[in-house]
C-alpha cells in the first residue's frame, strides 16, 4: 500500500492532535524545572557572594580597630618615654667641655685650717688621692692620648715629691691593701685590668691580676678599694673599652646611659673574681665602711650613690 503525500500529512495532523500536548506539557516541566534549579543556583552565589562580603567587611573592621588601637598604644609609651617617665632626679643642664682645660701646673688641695696647696709638679691630671703613714699619694698623669699615656704615683710630704711607681696607661685608682701591697686599676688601650704591686717591689714590678671577666676584657675600669678582710673591690664604668680615657668614657656613658657598670670583687685566697652590683650608669667612686660591711659606689648618671652590702651578690 502506498501511501501518498495527502496519506501522510493526514496521519501526521492525526498523531500531533493526539500525543502533541503531552509532549508539550513534558517540554514546559522540563524547562520549568531547569529554570528553578538555575534560580536556585543564582541564590547559593548570591548569599555565597554576600556572606564573603561581609566576612571582608567584618576583617577590615577588625583590623582597622586593632591598627587604631596599636597606633594609640605606640602614641601613649610614646608620650610616657618622653614625658612622664620616672626620673630619680630632675635632670640638671651640663655642657661636657670637649677636653680638659690646662690650668699649668696641677695643685692637690688640702683641707686644712689654712687650706694651703701641694705643688705635684706639670702633671696635667691628678686623680685618686690618699694619705698613708702621714703622707700623701696622688695618681697623676702626664695628659697625653691613651696609646702614649703613662701615669705615676705620686707621694710627697709637703716639701718633697716623688714619682715612687710608673705605669702605662691611666692610672684610674690605688688602694693599700692591710699587708702593705698597692692595687691599681690601670686603663689602656687594649682594656682595663687590676693590678698588684707587692709592698717590697715598689716601682719594679706590677703584676696583672684580673683583665678578663667570662672571657671579656675588663672594660674602663675606674677605681678600687681595698677591704679589712683582704678583698679587693674594684669599679667598671663602662663594658665597652676606653680608647681617648677614663673622662671621654664617662661622658660618653654619661649621655648614652646605657647602664652597663659594674662592681666585682676579687677575693685574692681563691682568686676568683665575683659580681657585687650591675647597672650602674657611670661607676666612677668606691667608698667602704670602716667595718667593711657596706659599699658606697657612685651613679653619675643617676646623680645618686648606691649603698650595698659588701658581700658578693649579683644584682
Amino acid at each position: 500500500m502506498r501511501i501518498g503525500l495527502v496519506e501522510f500529512l493526514l496521519i501526521l495532523a492525526i498523531a500531533s492532535l493526539t500525543i502533541g500536548p503531552q509532549v508539550a506539557l513534558f517540554v514546559n516541566r522540563w524547562l520549568r524545572r531547569a529554570n528553578r534549579v538555575n534560580a536556585r543556583a543564582a541564590r547559593r552565589r548570591a548569599e555565597y557572594a554576600a556572606q564573603a562580603a561581609a566576612e571582608r567587611d567584618a576583617l577590615l573592621k577588625r583590623f582597622r580597630t586593632a591598627s587604631t588601637v596599636f597606633g594609640v598604644c605606640i602614641l601613649l609609651a610614646l608620650v610616657y618615654t618622653l614625658v612622664f617617665r620616672p626620673i630619680d632626679t630632675p635632670p640638671q643642664a651640663y655642657d661636657a667641655p670637649a677636653v680638659r682645660q690646662d690650668t699649668g701646673a696641677a695643685q692637690t688641695a688640702l683641707a686644712t685650717d689654712d687650706k694651703g696647696t701641694l705643688d705635684l709638679g706639670e702633671y696635667q691630671n691628678v686623680d685618686c688621692i690618699r694619705a698613708r703613714d702621714g703622707l700623701v699619694y696622688a695618681a697623676a698623669c702626664d695628659g697625653a692620648a691613651l696609646k702614649k699615656c703613662s701615669s705615676d704615683l705620686v707621694r710627697t710630704d709637703g716639701g718633697h715629691t716623688a714619682a715612687v711607681l710608673t705605669v702605662d696607661g691611666e692610672l684610674t685608682g690605688f688602694a693599700f691593701d692591710g699587708s702593705g701591697d698597692l692595687w691599681l686599676s690601670i686603663l689602656t688601650p687594649g682594656g682595663g685590668s687590676l693590678c698588684r704591686a707587692a709592698h717590697d717591689s715598689w716601682g719594679t714590678a706590677v703584676e696583672q691580676v684580673v683583665t678578663q671577666i667570662d672571657g671579656a676584657p675588663l672594660g674602663a675600669v675606674s677605681a678600687v678599694e681595698a677591704a679589712p678582710d683582704g678583698r679587693i673591690y674594684f669599679a667598671v664604668a663602662a663594658a665597652a673599652g676606653a680608647a681617648d680615657g677614663l673622662e671621654s668614657t664617662l661622658r660618653t656613658e654619661l649621655l648614652a646611659h646605657t647602664g652597663t657598670g659594674c662592681v666585682y670583687v676579687y677575693d685574692p685566697a681563691a682568686r676568683s673574681v665575683q659580681k657585687v652590683l650591675g647597672g650602674v650608669a657611670g661607676a666612677a667612686g668606691l667608698a667602704l665602711s670602716p667595718d667593711g660591711s657596706t659599699l658606697y659606689v657612685s651613679d653619675l648618671a643617676s646623680r645618686c650613690v648606691w649603698r650595698v652590702s659588701a658581700d658578693a651578690q649579683i644584682i
